[in-house]
């Protein structure tokens, strides 16, 4: 099930992650953002299967104004 984009997209950093990640070389973390065709911000953070089928699911829905 798709996570809104309502929902928190990164979990609150610890001191481990704001040391560790500098000295790995991670500057973020990857976040994915699916828009239906009004620019309206419909999921996030899916990966996988997930992501395919809301992709789907978007890709089926009439254009505006039609």
């Amino acid at each position: 099930s798709a996570t809104t984009c309502d929902s928190p997209v990164a979990p609150k950093p610890t001191p481990r992650t704001i040391i560790v990640s500098p000295r790995v070389g991670i500057r973020s973390i990857p976040a994915t953002f699916l828009f239906d065709r009004q620019g309206k911000c419909r999921a996030s953070n899916l990966r996988g299967e997930a992501l395919a089928e809301e992709v789907g699911k978007l890709l089926q829905e009439p254009p505006p104004g039609k």
